[in-house]
């Protein structure tokens, strides 16, 4: 009996026994998908790997901005220092005093008194790539001071933002 099968497989297709021809497109079809396979795999590799570069340069731009605004908040509060007080209240004087040469982060700060009680003064040329940048704002129009300082990961001489930058705000209030 065991006889008979195999004659009826040689039967129907007697090519195949003599000839691998029969099983090729077996292997043509297991390789294809393999391929696609690993291919799916890679191209999962390669979008995570993607992903993780955005965020990291996500936070180092973040990072940037942040630690602009924080540079410019202190050099506010340390020129808002009863010794040196290059921001007053403009009911005590309109004008600035006359403070030698301030500076901040190794540049030169100068104020301009802005029509609504407010002095205003940028930094720039900050942080580890040097493109960094922050504006900032005193109000002393109320009792309480209030300092804004919004740092950007990428501005101009201006400090205004370019596209894609980011922006990251600090604000204080204070009563002297």
């Amino acid at each position: 009996m065991i006889l008979e099968i195999k004659k009826q497989k040689n039967e129907a297709c007697p090519q195949c026994l003599k000839h691998s021809f029969c099983r090729r497109g077996f292997v043509m079809l297991f390789a294809v998908t393999l391929s696609a396979l690993v291919l799916a795999m890679a191209l999962g590799v390669s979008d995570i790997a993607f992903r993780e570069l955005q965020f990291g340069t996500s936070a180092r731009d973040t990072n940037e901005a942040f630690f602009a605004a924080d540079i410019g908040y202190e050099c506010a509060l340390y020129y808002d220092q009863p010794s040196t007080r290059l921001f007053p209240h403009f009911t005590e004087d309109p004008s600035p005093p006359s403070v030698p040469n301030p500076e901040c982060a190794g540049y030169g700060v100068v104020v301009f008194p802005t029509d609504t009680n407010e002095w205003e003064f940028t930094l720039h040329d900050l942080g580890q790539t040097e493109q960094a940048c922050a504006k900032v704002t005193v109000d002393k129009s109320t009792p309480n001071t209030i300092i804004t300082s919004n740092g950007y990961n990428v501005g101009n001489q201006n400090c205004e933002p370019v596209a894609n930058s980011v922006e990251r705000q600090l604000e204080i209030t204070y009563r002297r």
